[in-house]
């Protein structure tokens, strides 16, 4: 997804007042997705604009070093004098980018809010029993629909920190929920791979599976398995 392209704050023509339209036609896009609870596209595409917003307000004034001019020498201080150039289109760009930093931050804000009350609609437990030694895994997610998806995955790292780079892999998906099928799966993917752990995602309110639902339920076992067996 790409609703305001990266280069947005440079591409031409520099104006203040349509880079301040592109920017709030871009939040009516951002905040109706948002009120569909299809957070993980927008989340990402926010934290990189504030990242990518972070960095040139750091590089402001070595691009202001850069436009000015030496003038001469204060005899007194023994000190170099300069003037800066006179750069209408980055006052416009440094204007613009401090008022897209202000309007991002408070759509995360707002995104963050929606994960964490979505969050609470999904209960993790290891089933059937709980195991600290393992080398892999099975997520057992249990829709709102009663359908049910198994994802694999391999015990994250002890130096392996952003969960977005935690591989969830789709084997079995969306199944008519029947507990003897789950059951039979366990106990036979368990006899044969003894170092596996299963973990069951309860899913108690129907949101958006691809871009709410996966994301979360995946970052909340991310930090399980990091922090809580």
């Amino acid at each position: 997804m790409e609703i305001l392209n990266k280069d947005w704050l440079y591409s031409q023509p520099i104006d203040y007042e349509l880079k301040k339209y592109k920017l709030l036609s871009a939040g009516k896009k951002y905040q109706s997705l948002i009120n569909n609870f299809n957070l993980s596209p927008v989340l990402d595409e926010i934290e990189s604009h504030l990242d990518y917003l972070y960095k040139f307000k750091y590089k402001i004034d070595e691009i202001d070093n850069n436009l000015k001019i030496l003038k001469g020498i204060d005899l007194d201080t023994m000190t170099l004098l300069y003037e800066k150039q006179d750069d209408t289109e980055l006052d416009t760009i440094i204007s613009i980018s401090e008022d897209a930093t202000t309007f991002f931050e408070k759509i995360y804000k707002d995104v963050r809010g929606r994960w964490r009350d979505v969050e609470k609609f999904i209960n993790l437990s290891q089933i059937p029993d709980r195991r600290s030694v393992y080398s892999k895994g099975y997520m057992i997610l249990c829709d709102y629909d009663k359908t049910y998806s198994i994802y694999e995955f391999h015990k994250p790292s002890s130096t392996q920190k952003e969960w977005k780079d935690f591989k969830l892999t789709l084997i079995r998906d969306k199944q008519p929920y029947v507990l003897e099928t789950l059951g039979e799966f366990v106990t036979s993917v368990g006899i044969s791979e003894p170092s596996s752990i299963f973990i069951r995602a309860d899913i108690k309110k129907e949101y958006p599976l691809d871009t709410c639902l996966f994301p979360i339920s995946k970052f909340k076992l991310f930090n399980f398995l990091k922090t809580g067996i």
